[in-house]
């Protein structure tokens, strides 16, 4: 069945998890994207997902160690990397999902809801799929983190970001800037040495402000 067919240590490729909450103070303007809140880290981890774009569809790929308590993979979408819902039900050993892609859109996100026995919901990394070069996005790739926050970061010009790390109620603990070629950029963001574990606000922004985003960062 289908709908639609993505120190500082930087890795740059040229081409081209969850709640809402309100912004703490001292941040205003900023769009909290969902954070992955599960407990099961290890279920994220160990979850390989890739998606491609196909004539008149998306096709989403996967690889879960199947296990006993595995009792289903539920594909989900969104239209903005942020607010998903669940579109398709695989069973255990499934490992692929076609989906149609709709004229009127450009850019899909897809991840997995991985769920266990008596187990709290896992999440994969999103997949975004674009039929053009022209999208920009800022997504957290993984969360919890323990000592590197993964980013997936598309820009329409090589420029400057900067990352804040905050606590909680909006304090600053540490700016790090970081370069960012045109194109797709996975990048890994050091913690600061002394984070605690604990709950913690993420802002990325660029340099012309054009691209932010805040998320939550759940320390382990």
């Amino acid at each position: 069945m289908g709908r639609l067919n993505g120190t500082l240590i930087i890795a740059m490729l040229a081409c081209a998890w969850q709640p809402v909450m309100a912004s703490p103070a001292g941040l205003p303007g900023d769009t909290l994207k969902p954070v992955v809140e599960s407990r099961d880290s290890a279920a994220i981890g160990i979850v390989q997902v890739s998606g491609k774009k196909n004539p008149g569809g998306a096709q989403i790929d996967w690889n879960i160690p199947v296990g006993d308590d595995l009792k289903q993979v539920n594909i989900q979408y969104s239209t903005d990397g942020n607010h998903f819902t669940t579109i398709s039900t695989a069973r255990a050993g499934t490992t692929s999902f076609k989906d149609d892609w709709p004229s009127s859109r450009s850019t899909a996100y897809y991840r997995l809801e991985i769920l266990r026995d008596e187990k709290p919901a896992a999440y994969s990394a999103i997949v975004v799929i674009s039929t053009e070069n022209s999208s920009s996005y800022i997504l957290l790739q993984t969360n919890p983190i323990s000592q590197v926050a993964k980013l997936k970061i598309s820009s329409l010009t090589a420029q400057m970001f900067s990352a804040e790390w905050r606590t909680s109620q909006g304090t600053l603990i540490q700016s790090q800037p970081f370069q960012v070629s045109a194109g797709v950029n996975l990048i890994q963001l050091q913690a600061p040495d002394d984070l605690i574990a604990g709950n913690y606000y993420l802002r990325v922004m660029s340099e012309d402000k054009k691209q932010r985003q805040l998320f939550r960062i759940v320390k382990q």
